[in-house]
């Protein structure tokens, strides 16, 4: 080899297979479409750039230029250096902030149909992305602080000195595929998103019945209310309040088997399995959404698990069970004893 031979090594990694995914989502396409924008690089390419930088280097957002250069991002969208500097791509995620629901409908109509996703049945959960630094805002008078506004609430973690903002995330039944999310305050409390974000899905998915499952907080009048009146479904997890402990009670006695026992215990002998009963009843609520009156019959039912004590060689595990045994204690007004414990869980599902 000749002495003066250079090379020159560039780290693509996954960019040819996350190129591929961008083609087909028409992400650039739809963006140039449905934003305005005045620059001598198209919107659409510095928000690919954003994206193949996201997954191929999640690091602060910083000389983002110099890592596409030795990623070999400057030379498969056709750029230049110094086109991707700090100033444009600020302004890039400014504007695109602006747009973010148009584009994200169109892209997600997309994905739905280059992959032929089944969008009958939506997840909703939130989660919390926590911040450090500085986030004071001087607003001037009769100004609306941006959104998401970063705030100190209840986070993931337990930090309680940290503040956060929220993104409510949609994913398919169909493989838990995302198709929009929300974004939401840090402080902001979760049973009202999901009234928005039903408005935001009807905007994006096809029209046809929807399957919306969702934790205890989707468990309200109004939101269930919301959910039948444009011809979905639901089921969730009930809140489990004093009203609702001292119906369970009472009809503990309409408890049945059911064949069930937890992945954990399926190698144990049926006697030394947790045994899990549960009851069926039917509900009615009645209210206003949009103007118009609802009426909506629902099933609320109940489990209760009657968990048996075993011995544990860990320590952990016994400190575990321990708590859990505590906690169902608690539910069911101290109705147990040192082997064996009742513990209740309430989910509601519309009836059509």
């Amino acid at each position: 080899m000749d002495a003066s031979t250079r090379f020159d090594t560039q780290n693509v990694g996954s960019l040819p297979v996350i190129a591929e995914y961008l083609d087909r989502l028409k992400i650039a396409d739809h963006v140039n479409e449905l934003v305005p924008w005045e620059g001598e690089v198209p919107l659409g390419t510095l928000v690919e750039v954003m994206i193949c930088n996201r997954l191929l280097n999640p690091k602060a957002m910083f000389r983002i230029d110099d890592w596409a250069q030795g990623a070999a991002v400057t030379e498969y969208f056709g750029l230049e250096a110094g086109q991707l500097n700090d100033d444009r791509l600020g302004r890039a995620l400014e504007r695109i902030a602006v747009h973010s629901d148009s584009v994200q409908t169109a892209a997600v109509l997309t994905a739905i149909k280059e992959f032929k996703l089944d969008v009958s049945q939506v997840h909703y959960d939130i989660t919390g992305i926590e911040l450090y630094g500085a986030y004071e805002m001087e607003l001037a008078e009769g100004e609306t602080p941006p959104k998401p506004t970063p705030a100190y609430g209840r986070t993931k973690s337990g930090r309680k000195n940290v503040k956060q903002i929220q993104v409510g995330v949609n994913v398919t039944g169909d493989g838990g595929v995302p198709i929009g999310h929300l974004p939401l305050d840090g402080n902001a409390a979760e049973a009202p998103t999901h009234l928005d974000n039903l408005r935001r899905l009807r905007t994006m998915l096809p029209k046809q019945k929807l399957l919306y499952i969702a934790d205890t907080k989707l468990d309200t009048p109004e939101n269930l209310l919301t959910v039948a009146a444009h011809d979905g479904r639901f089921l969730c997890g009930g809140a489990f309040s004093p009203q609702l402990k001292e119906r369970f009670l009472k009809q503990r006695d309409k408890l049945r088997p059911v064949a069930y026992s937890p992945k954990s215990q399926q190698k144990l002998p049926p006697e030394e399995r947790d045994q899990y009963k549960a009851l069926e009843a039917t509900d009615c609520l009645q209210g206003v959404i949009d103007g118009q009156k609802h009426k909506l019959k629902y099933r609320p039912s109940a489990g209760a698990c009657r968990r048996q004590a075993r011995n544990t060689t860990r320590e952990t595990c016994s400190r575990t069970r321990s708590r859990k045994i505590a906690k169902d204690a608690s539910i069911c007004n101290g109705r147990s004893t040192a082997r064996l414990c009742n513990a209740a869980s309430w989910w509601t599902a519309s009836t059509c």
